[in-house]
């Protein structure tokens, strides 16, 4: 779902405005929130059509989706390493994303080294 929220209060603002109150440091009296609203998508999972959806029902099938996150991006390769070495997580496909970029390093490194024989010795 695609909506405006406050991002002081993370409360929905379906009129474009937040109709949450902050106290005002100075005075002390209470002031509407003036913060400009953001768009937020929330995703759901439609488990029975295996889709992500934005609404709360998939259009589909009509299921109820389960909720995912509001805040979904991609994560790389090199990322998703970092991740299991800090957090400490032995995973099998981290053990190969490893190993593949040893290969491919390692592939690199011998074409450098013929560009290097090629060119006479230059250093890249």
């Amino acid at each position: 779902m695609r909506e405006l929220v406050c991002p002081r209060h993370m409360c929905k603002v379906p009129l474009g405005k937040c109709m949450e109150w902050d106290i005002d440091e100075v005075t002390g009296e209470r002031i509407q929130c003036n913060e400009k609203p953001v768009m937020s998508t929330t995703l759901y999972w439609c488990k029975q059509c295996n889709v992500p959806i934005y609404e709360e029902s998939c259009p589909l099938c009509g299921e109820k989706g389960k909720y995912i996150a509001t805040d979904i991006r991609p994560v790389f390769p090199e990322e998703k390493i970092l991740l299991a070495i800090l957090l400490e997580k032995d995973d099998r496909k981290v053990t190969e994303l490893l190993s593949d970029m040893e290969d491919k390093a390692t592939a690199i490194a011998g074409a450098i080294s013929k560009l290097q024989e090629i060119l006479g010795g230059i250093e890249l």
